[in-house]
């Protein structure tokens, strides 16, 4: 109980920062030694992927082979394909959106069935359903509300 609910909100939560987006820069302390400099690399590449391993994990289903082609083939993809596909999300932001509500869909799908949740909806499919695509309109509504907000 409660693993399906907190990684469900933490990949809500992903979605979120990830379409507010933002144009700050990031701050990284330089270091100055070669094994501060990796542990550095480590913990980023770390954080930036978490989002990745909750969604493969979410949208597994509980399928242990899914996970690893999962994992198999978007590791790859990010650690080699990032600045491509940054360029490309760069030129058709769409994709960006598209990812979001993706990630509220599985986080919709992960909450509404963790199993202290389960005896309140089981057997309500429609709920289930709904609960899914609230994520999905939680995660695009509150963005375009803060991006509307900023630009006034």
């Amino acid at each position: 109980p409660l693993i399906h609910l907190g990684g469900g909100l933490v990949l809500v939560w992903i979605a979120i920062q990830l379409l507010k987006g933002g144009d700050e820069d990031a701050h990284i302390e330089a270091k100055n030694s070669l094994m501060g400099a990796i542990w550095t690399i480590i913990v980023a590449d770390a954080m930036m992927s978490i989002d990745n391993v909750i969604g493969v994990v979410g949208a597994a289903k509980g399928h242990l082979e899914l996970v690893i082609v999962g994992m198999l083939i978007t590791v790859p993809i990010i650690v080699f394909c990032s600045t491509l596909f940054a360029r490309i999300i760069n030129k058709f932001p769409v994709i960006l959106w598209a990812g979001g509500a993706l990630l509220g869909w599985v986080a919709g799908e992960m909450i509404v069935e963790d199993p202290l949740l389960m005896p309140y909806i089981q057997g309500e499919e429609s709920l289930v359903k709904f609960g899914t695509v609230f994520f999905v309109l939680i995660v695009t509504g509150m963005i375009k509300i803060w991006k509307k907000r900023d630009s006034q």
